[in-house]
C-alpha cells in the first residue's frame, strides 16, 4: 500500500494517476480489472477514464449522466452489487444500477471525494478472484490519494533556455567579465519574464527554467510561453553586439503539460517549482535546440494562436525518451 501510495504521488499527469489507481485492486487485494473515471467538469470538460484488465465503457458521456455517478454524488458511499441487490433504498433503480456496473465490469463502485465533499470520480473493481470481501478502507484511502496527486497536479507551460558555449568562454575570461556578462543577460531575461507574468523557478549560472500558470492562473500560458521565448531571442540578438565577438545563441526549449507545482528544498531554504514528465520534455527539447531555435512540441503546437508562425523540425531522439518525440520551431 506504501508503495502504491509512493507511485500515485510521483506522477506528473492525471492520466498517470488514474493508470496507477485503476490497478490497485489487482496489486492489493486480487481484483479482476479496475476502472477509474473522472466526472466533467474536474479537470476539463470531458471524462476521464481509464481500464485495466477490461475494456473501458464505450460511451462514457452517458455514463457521467446516469444512475450509478448520480448516486455516488447523493450518497457519497461506497456501492456493492450485493448492497445494490438486496438494500431497499435501490428498489426504483436496481435494474440500472446494476446494468451500470455490469458496463464497468465491477462488483463495487468506491467514490472519489475533494475537499468540499463533492464526488469527482469513481473506482469500480472487478470481481475478487477468491470470491472474499472487499476491504473498503484500503481501496478508499488510496482512492482519495489518488485525489490528492490529482489536486496538486495542473497544467504548465514551462521554458528552459540556456547560452551554448558559455561554459567555454568563462574559462578564457577574467571573472569580472563572466559576472558582467551574466548580468547583462539576466536582467535582460528577468525583464521578459516578469513582463509575461511568468514564474522563475531558478537562475542556474547561464541558463534559466521558467513556469506559467503557477501559481498565478492564466488561461492564456501557453501564449504567454511562446512570446516570452520569442521576445528572450530577441533580446539575445540585441545582447550579442554589446558583447562583441563573444556571440552566444539562445537555445531554448518549450512544452505544457501536467505537473505537481509547490516548493521544493529543505528547511531554510524553498524554491517554488514543478515536478514531472513536462519539465524533462522541456529541458530536452532546450538540449536539442541549435542557433537560436525555439524548440516546442505538438501540444504546444496546438494550443498556440495562429497568429505565431511554427514549422516542423520532424522528430527527435530524446535522452529519457522511449519514443521519438514531434518537434516544432516557433519562429515568429
Amino acid at each position: 500500500m506504501r508503495a502504491t501510495g509512493r507511485e500515485l504521488a510521483a506522477q506528473g499527469s492525471v492520466d498517470g494517476v488514474l493508470k496507477v489507481l485503476a490497478q490497485v485492486g489487482e496489486r492489493l487485494i486480487d481484483s479482476k480489472s479496475g476502472v477509474v473515471a473522472l466526472f466533467p467538469g474536474v479537470v476539463d470538460d470531458r471524462v476521464h477514464l481509464v481500464a485495466h484488465s477490461v475494456e473501458a465503457p464505450a460511451s462514457a458521456l452517458a455514463l457521467a449522466n446516469g444512475t450509478l455517478f448520480r448516486m455516488l454524488r447523493v450518497t457519497r458511499k461506497d456501492l456493492t452489487r450485493a448492497s445494490v441487490a438486496v438494500e431497499p433504498q435501490f428498489e426504483n433503480v436496481r435494474a440500472e444500477l446494476l446494468s451500470k456496473l455490469d458496463a464497468f465490469g465491477a462488483e463495487i463502485a468506491v467514490p472519489m471525494i475533494d475537499e468540499s465533499e463533492r464526488v469527482v470520480g469513481l473506482l469500480a473493481l472487478g470481481p475478487r478472484a477468491a470470491d472474499e470481501a472487499f476491504e473498503l478502507d484500503v481501496v478508499g484511502a488510496l482512492v482519495q490519494q489518488a485525489w490528492e496527486s490529482i489536486e496538486r497536479g495542473k497544467p504548465v507551460s514551462v521554458v528552459f533556455a540556456d547560452l551554448r558555449g558559455f561554459t567555454a568562454f568563462s574559462d578564457t575570461v577574467e571573472p569580472e567579465e563572466v559576472t558582467e556578462t551574466l548580468n547583462d543577460f539576466h536582467a535582460a531575461m528577468g525583464a521578459h519574464v516578469s513582463r509575461w507574468e511568468g514564474t522563475l523557478e531558478r537562475f542556474t549560472g547561464d541558463g534559466f527554467i521558467v513556469f506559467f500558470n503557477d501559481p498565478l492562473e492564466q488561461r492564456d500560458h501557453v501564449e504567454r510561453a511562446a512570446r516570452m521565448t520569442l521576445d528572450m531571442r530577441a533580446s539575445v540578438a540585441r545582447l550579442r553586439d554589446r558583447w562583441r565577438l563573444k556571440g552566444y545563441p539562445l537555445d531554448l526549449g518549450l512544452h505544457t503539460g501536467y505537473a505537481t507545482c509547490g516548493f521544493i528544498g529543505y528547511e531554510g531554504r524553498r524554491d517554488h517549482g514543478v515536478i514531472g514528465n513536462v519539465t524533462n520534455l522541456a529541458a530536452r527539447f532546450s538540449e536539442a535546440a541549435k542557433g537560436g531555435e525555439i524548440l516546442t512540441s505538438a501540444r504546444v503546437r496546438a494550443d498556440l494562436p495562429d497568429s505565431i508562425a511554427t514549422e516542423t523540425a520532424g522528430e527527435l531522439t530524446l535522452d529519457g525518451f522511449a519514443e521519438p518525440q514531434r518537434a516544432f520551431r516557433v519562429l515568429a
